[in-house]
């Protein structure tokens, strides 16, 4: 009689071959649902090490006496063991990773929170500067037309006003004579003395209105003809002064006011019945010097001497 036929084999077969479809099929739905998380072999590795122990629960407690088992039975008990020490020390691994990866992530946060807040302050400084600026832009526009019809009405001012031309101090020179009346005198008749010597008297006035004549010099200029008799008081010869001329200082003479009167002694050296005499003068108020005011004298009963 033929034994009878097992189908536990097979179905031990086909039940492994299920399980195992299953757990690969669990596996790879875990991973697709979790591959975008950075810490999914983390997670694996945490459930790998907490379920270890669970297994190994199961394993001593339907295999009570290793020693007497098949080599197998003990070489995969060895494995399960490495495996464990394996999975916690990469445990720790990838723990230290995520702890380092979530300080970067923070500090990444941390600073572009700070970008962040730097570029709305910075924009915030932008728009203020921009109204500002619009606003000084506005205030300049105004300040200058404010300017410009400043400028305006002051050129139009300054063509009203009419200024006034400098007053210089100015100095006339006359022949001194007590019967005369005019001022200036500019021609006299003089008679000389025994030696042929005329005396002219000058007188010097300021007819200036308001300007004093301050530091001149006065010179005074007789004709070719003529000879200095004597030198005259207050006068002096420069070096380079031609010999027909003399040199006089006076420090002030206010408006109106008369120099001190100037007395000349000229001797002719041929009869002439007229000669010329001339003065110019220049003080540090007078402006540009003037030309020479000329005198002229008339001569009678001229006798020259031999």
């Amino acid at each position: 009689m033929q034994g009878r036929l097992s189908y536990r084999p097979a179905f031990v077969v086909a039940a492994s071959s299920l399980i195992a479809s299953l757990i690969v099929v669990v596996c790879r739905s875990v991973q697709l649902f979790y591959q975008s998380d950075l810490d999914f072999w983390l997670d694996i590795t945490n459930f790998a090490v907490v379920l270890l122990p669970f297994a190994f629960s199961i394993l001593f407690a339907f295999v009570p006496d290793m020693r007497t088992r098949h080599i197998a039975w003990r070489t995969l008990v060895i494995l399960i063991g490495v495996s464990f020490s394996w999975m916690l020390w990469k445990q720790q691994r990838l723990a230290a990773d995520a702890a380092k990866r979530d300080q970067q992530y923070a500090v990444e946060a941390a600073v572009r929170q700070s970008n962040d807040h730097s570029d709305e302050q910075i924009a915030g400084v932008r728009k203020d500067v921009h109204s500002e600026t619009q606003t000084l832009e506005e205030k300049m526009s105004a300040l200058s037309g404010q300017v410009k019809a400043s400028e305006t009405d002051i050129n139009g001012a300054i063509k009203r006003v009419v200024v006034p031309d400098p007053q210089y101090a100015k100095l006339q020179f006359s022949l001194f004579d007590s019967n005369a009346t005019d001022f200036p005198l500019t021609t006299q008749t003089l008679v000389p003395d025994k030696d042929g010597v005329f005396t002219i008297d000058v007188l010097t006035r300021n007819v200036s209105e308001t300007t004093a004549a301050k530091n001149g010099d006065i010179w005074v200029y007789v004709c070719d003809a003529c000879i200095f008799a004597e030198e005259p008081q207050g006068f002096d010869r420069p070096k380079g002064l031609r010999e027909t001329a003399r040199h006089k200082l006076f420090q002030n003479l206010n408006p109106g006011v008369v120099l001190e009167k100037m007395t000349l002694r000229i001797k002719l050296n041929a009869p002439f019945s007229r000669f010329a005499i001339a003065f110019q003068y220049s003080c540090e108020s007078c402006g540009k010097m003037q030309d020479p005011q000329r005198m002229t004298l008339l001569t009678s009963s001229l006798k020259i001497n031999p």
